[in-house]
C-alpha cells in the first residue's frame, strides 16, 4: 500500500551539517505513526523524510573499527498533510516546481520522492550549548545538473503494511519515535482527533517527464 499523505550520527559525536545549499537526494519515507504533540497534546500522522548530501562528507568508525568516507544524511520530520498551510506541502510543491492538481491533493503517493534530486536548504541553530542542522527548504533540481544516484539503500516503511517490521536500516532515534506511536502502543485518539491523514482517490493524472515526481 502507497503511503499517502537533524542530522543522525549513529551514536557518534558530529560536527553539524554546515548552513548551505545542498545538492541532495531523498533516501528515506519513514511513517511514524500517529503521535501526540508534548505541549497541545493533539494527535497527528507523522512522517520522515531522510535525504543523503553526497558532496558533503565525513569519516564514520564502524563496530569493526573499520573507518569509511560516507555522504551526510539529515532529515526533517512532517505532519502526513497536503492542507494549503502544510509544511509538506510546501516543501514538495518547491521541490517539484509546479502546485499539486486537484486530483493530487485527493491522494499522492508520497513513496514516488524515493531516489528523487533536489536541493536542500540546510540552516544551523543553536540550542543551549548544542548546534543543529534543519532543513529550512527544499528546492528544486536544477535542469540540465546531472541526477545524484543515492550510495545508501532506499529504505521505506509503510506502518500499512508491516506495522511490526522496521527495516534495519532505520537508525535508532527514528524506531524510539516509531515505538511511542498510538498503532505502536495501542493507546491513542479515536479517528476524530487525528489530524492529517489523507484518503482518496488512487488515480493521479500523467505528467510531462521534466516534472520529478
Amino acid at each position: 500500500m502507497p503511503l499517502p499523505v537533524s542530522d543522525t550520527g549513529g551514536g557518534q559525536d558530529f560536527p553539524p551539517i554546515p548552513p548551505d545549499i545542498h545538492p541532495a537526494v531523498c533516501i528515506g519515507l519513514i511513517d511514524l505513526g500517529t503521535q501526540q504533540h508534548p505541549y497541545y497534546k493533539n494527535w497527528k500522522k507523522k512522517v520522515a523524510i531522510l535525504w543523503e548530501l553526497p558532496e558533503t562528507r565525513i569519516d564514520i568508525t564502524n563496530q569493526d573499527g573499520i573507518t569509511e568516507n560516507k555522504a551526510r544524511v539529515i532529515s526533517k520530520i512532517y505532519t502526513q498533510s497536503l492542507s494549503n498551510k502544510a509544511t509538506l506541502r510546501k516543501d514538495l510543491v518547491s521541490w517539484r516546481g509546479v502546485e499539486f492538481t486537484e486530483a493530487e491533493l485527493k491522494s499522492f503517493d508520497l513513496e514516488t520522492i524515493l531516489g528523487k534530486s533536489c536541493r536542500l536548504n540546510v540552516i544551523n541553530k543553536t540550542k543551549g550549548d548544542r548546534t543543529f542542522a534543519n532543513v529550512d527548504s527544499v528546492i528544486r533540481h536544477p535542469k540540465g545538473a546531472p541526477i545524484l544516484d543515492p550510495e545508501s539503500s532506499l529504505t521505506f516503511y509503510s506502518m500499512h503494511d508491516h506495522l511490526d517490521d522496521i527495516p534495519e536500516g532505520v537508525s535508532g532515534w527514528i524506531r524510539d519515535i516509531i515505538y511511542q506511536s498510538a498503532e505502536m502502543t495501542g493507546d491513542g485518539p479515536n479517528d476524530d482527533q487525528v489530524h492529517g491523514s489523507a484518503d482518496g482517490d488512487p488515480a493521479a493524472p500523467a505528467y510531462d517527464d521534466e516534472i520529478p515526481f
